[in-house]
């Protein structure tokens, strides 16, 4: 048996030597030997290696193993993974995403890795929601899907290990980083490389996407939509036909599609009336095939106006009012509206963000606001 704990500095130095890209976080993080774990895994903190898994690699697979690894936390993949996900697939996308990274920048990956030519230059959520869905399991962390569980010692999950689809490492989900803490850690990265002339073009734009990022918003607002009213259930108002041949009175998919969406508006004069125009448009597509009805209500510190729009009727928004911004006001609206989903146009500097909790799916859209975070809801960026 070799012994590990050098060989793990001799491959930290072999990736020092092989791109600035990783150096901080390839200093900073925290290595364990854990025989728990079937190859690798991080949750953004620390990071877990199976010793056997890690003894059967060549020098140059270890680099690779190292470098997966820390990419996962570098972008963030353990924080960007959204509640409902299904967690073994989201593994699958961010091995796509990682993988053709560290192929651009030359590295050596472990035989079975994920990799495919049409996933370049994608982001880890564009790789998800293009992927075929599987079928739902049970549940998870904070609602995730395919593994987690609580927490342990230094972040390790409490649960059975998260499956290896890539068999060379996987990331479990962590909400404790705060978002600005995860742009610094890529922003240091990505000036690393760029200073020692180390980025791939391709990767330079993606990496510079990342950190200022492009409207990529059309993605993550089809599939919150779809989340909350696009999936169909069982009715028992209709016997199946299929069983009743066999004297069996099943229920059947129910036919009848159909929802009331709330969308608010900050009316602090923060928002372009453009983008709030563009976002109308995509709204409606998905509004049109699953037959939506919306209410568009406009609030400061109070509401100003309410607009109601049938699932066949285009939104036109048109920002009334000015001055601070509550949404306490809003989430009450919605729970005497009886409304199943919320989308919130915001800059996202609100007075009474921290008392107000909502009750419904909420996608916040964010406006020139990199700080803004917050537990309740999705969060995408304009």
């Amino acid at each position: 048996m070799i012994p590990l704990d050098a060989e793990l500095q001799k491959t930290k130095i072999r990736l020092l030597r092989k791109a600035a890209f990783f150096a901080m976080a390839n200093m900073t993080m925290p290595i364990h030997w854990d025989e728990s774990v079937p190859t690798a895994c991080t949750n953004g903190e620390v990071m877990r290696i199976n010793p056997q898994y890690y003894e059967k690699l060549s020098p140059e697979e270890r680099v690779g193993l190292h470098a997966h690894e820390l990419c996962h936390a570098i972008l963030d993949h353990c924080g960007r993974t959204h509640t409902g996900w299904d967690l073994e697939q989201a593994n699958e996308a961010a091995d796509y995403a990682v993988n053709w990274l560290l192929k651009e920048f030359g590295f050596h990956l472990p035989q079975g890795g994920l990799y495919d030519d049409k996933y370049a230059n994608m982001s880890f959520e564009e790789i998800y929601n293009s992927m075929p869905k599987k079928q739902q399991g049970g549940g998870g962390l904070g609602g995730l899907r395919g593994g987690g569980g609580k927490q342990g010692k230094d972040g390790q999950n409490g649960q059975q290990p998260i499956p290896d689809p890539g068999g060379m490492g996987t990331f479990t989900p962590n909400k404790q980083q705060p978002p600005h803490k995860a742009i610094e850690k890529l922003a240091q990265a990505y000036h690393a490389a760029k200073m020692a002339g180390e980025l791939p073009g391709d990767v330079e734009r993606m990496l510079g996407d990342m950190l200022e990022p492009k409207v990529e918003w059309r993605a993550h607002l089809q599939d919150f939509l779809t989340n909350v009213y696009g999936s169909q259930d069982y009715t028992w108002r209709k016997a199946n036909r299929r069983y009743l041949q066999h004297c069996f009175i099943l229920p059947s998919l129910a036919d009848e599609l159909g929802g009331h969406l709330a969308i608010f508006v900050d009316t602090s004069g923060s928002i372009n009336e453009q983008q709030l125009q563009e976002f109308a448009a995509e709204i409606d597509g998905v509004r049109r095939e699953f037959k939506i009805s919306a209410d568009v209500v406009y609030c400061d510190t109070r509401i100003q106006g309410e607009e109601h729009y049938d699932s066949d009727q285009p939104l036109d928004l048109h920002p009334k009012g000015g001055g601070g911004t509550r949404c306490k006001p809003l989430f009450d609206w919605a729970k005497d509206k009886h409304a199943e989903a919320i989308i919130y146009f915001t800059y996202g500097e609100i007075g009474d963000i921290e008392c107000a909790v909502p009750e419904h799916p909420l996608l916040w859209v964010i406006t020139d606001n990199k700080m803004f975070d917050n537990p309740h809801g999705r969060v995408i960026r304009l």
